[in-house]
C-alpha cells in the first residue's frame, strides 16, 4: 500500500496505482481540545494532544454516497462510525497509533477526532475481477483478470502443476475482510482437495479435503454467507462417482454447518452448485443441478437449514426430462425484486 498525511478538514482524493488498488493508509493529525468541566471554559484554556488517525480502504461492492466516496464524514468521539462503517478497533492512549491487524471494511476508522472533518473520496475504483480456471486436460491454472480491460491481476497454480484434471473455482469473502477470496477445488483424478486463497494478496487461507481422501471424482464449489456472520461459507458438491453429496463448511469456526444428498444417494453422476436468495428471505439458498446420467433436475435448498424448498421453484426439470447430459446452474437477482432467478445450462449432448 501507500501512505499520506493530511490535516483535519482536508479532502483525501485517492487514485491508487495498479496492483494495490484496494488499500491505502491516511494519517490525519488532529488536535484535541480539553475543557475543565469543574470551572468551565472561562477559567481554563484548552490543552492539546496529537492523535494519529489510521484509515484503511478496501475494494468493496458496498455502495458509497454519490458513488465517489464518503463525503464530509464527521468524527466525534471514540468508536464512531463513518459512512455506515464502524471501526474494527479503538485506541484510547495519548498519544496513540492504531495499527489494524488486517484490512478493514470499505472504510474503517480507528481512534478519536473531535469535531473535525476528514473527507474521503475514492477515485477510479477498481471494477469487478474475473477468475478463470483450466478444465480437464490443463494444469490447475488460475488467472484473475480485471473485468474492464482483461488485464491480468494474478496468476497461480492451485495444485501441483502436473495435475491435469482441471480446477473448479468460486468466490466469496471467506475471511471477512471485505474482499472476495478464491475457492479452488480439484477436478476429476485428484483427491477432493479444496483450497482458499486470499483475494487481497493471494496467500492460502485454508486447505481441506471435502470428502474421503480416496475419492477422485472431483469437487464442485460455491460460496455464500449462510449464517450471517459476515464470512462466506464454502459449499461443496461431489462430482461423478460420488453420491450427490452437498456439504457446507464454516471455515471461520472449522465446523460443518450441515450436509445433505441433493438427489437419491445411489445417483453417481455428481451435483453442480450455485447460490442465490431464491426465497427472498435475505439468506442465500443452495441451488443444485444433477450431473450426467440423471435428468436435468434442478433443486433449491434453504440456505439456513439445508432443507428442500417447497414449491415450483424448489424442484423442476430445466430441459426435457429424458435428457441425461447433466445441467449446470447459476443464480442472481436479474429483475431487482429481491429474489434470485435461476439460470441453467445443458451439459454434454444438450
Amino acid at each position: 500500500g501507500f501512505s499520506l498525511v493530511v490535516n483535519p478538514g482536508d479532502d483525501v482524493r485517492v487514485n491508487p496505482p495498479d496492483g494495490i488498488a484496494w488499500e491505502f493508509t491516511a494519517q490525519a493529525i488532529a488536535i484535541m481540545n480539553y475543557v475543565d468541566t469543574l470551572y468551565g471554559e472561562t477559567n481554563f484554556s484548552a490543552t492539546a494532544a496529537a492523535y494519529l488517525q489510521q484509515i484503511r480502504l478496501a475494494q468493496t461492492s458496498a455502495p458509497f454516497t454519490d458513488g465517489k466516496g464518503i463525503p464530509a464524514a464527521t468524527l466525534n468521539g471514540e468508536n464512531e462510525s463513518v459512512g455506515g462503517f464502524s471501526p474494527l478497533d479503538q485506541c484510547l492512549s495519548t498519544p496513540f497509533q492504531c495499527i489494524p491487524e488486517r484490512v478493514g471494511l470499505a472504510a474503517s476508522v480507528w481512534g478519536l477526532l473531535a469535531d473535525q472533518k476528514l473527507n474521503v473520496f475514492l477515485e477510479n475504483l477498481p471494477k469487478s475481477q474475473v477468475v478463470t480456471a483450466a478444465g480437464p486436460g490443463g494444469g490447475p491454472h488460475i488467472r484473475v483478470v480485471r473485468g474492464e480491460d482483461g488485464a491480468e491481476v494474478r496468476s497461480f497454480f492451485a495444485f501441483d502443476s502436473s495435475f491435469s484434471g482441471g480446477v473448479r473455482v468460486a468466490s466469496g469473502d471467506v475471511d471477512g475482510d471485505g474482499i472476495s477470496d478464491i475457492i479452488a477445488a480439484a477436478g476429476p483424478g485428484g483427491g477432493p482437495h479444496v483450497r482458499v486463497f486470499s483475494g487481497f494478496d493471494g496467500r492460502e487461507l485454508n486447505s481441506f479435503f471435502a470428502y474421503g481422501s480416496d475419492f477422485t471424482g472431483g469437487v464442485f464449489v460455491a460460496a455464500a454467507d449462510l449464517n450471517g456472520d459476515g464470512k462466506a461459507e464454502v459449499i461443496t458438491g461431489a462430482d461423478a462417482g460420488g453420491g450427490p453429496h452437498v456439504r457446507v463448511f464454516d471455515l471461520a469456526n472449522n465446523t460443518e454447518l450441515f450436509n445433505f444428498f441433493a438427489y437419491g444417494p445411489m445417483f453417481s453422476g455428481g451435483v453442480r452448485l450455485a447460490t442465490g436468495d431464491v426465497t427472498g428471505d435475505g439468506t442465500p439458498d443452495i441451488v443444485t443441478g444433477a450431473g450426467p446420467g440423471g435428468g436435468p433436475h434442478v433443486r433449491v435448498f434453504d440456505g439456513s437449514t439445508g432443507q428442500p424448498v417447497i414449491g415450483a421453484l424448489g424442484s423442476f426439470f430445466a430441459f426435457d426430462p429424458v435428457f441425461s447430459g447433466g445441467v449446470f446452474v447459476s443464480a442472481a437477482d436479474f429483475t431487482g425484486d429481491g429474489r434470485a432467478e435461476i439460470v441453467t445450462g445443458a451439459g454434454a449432448g444438450g
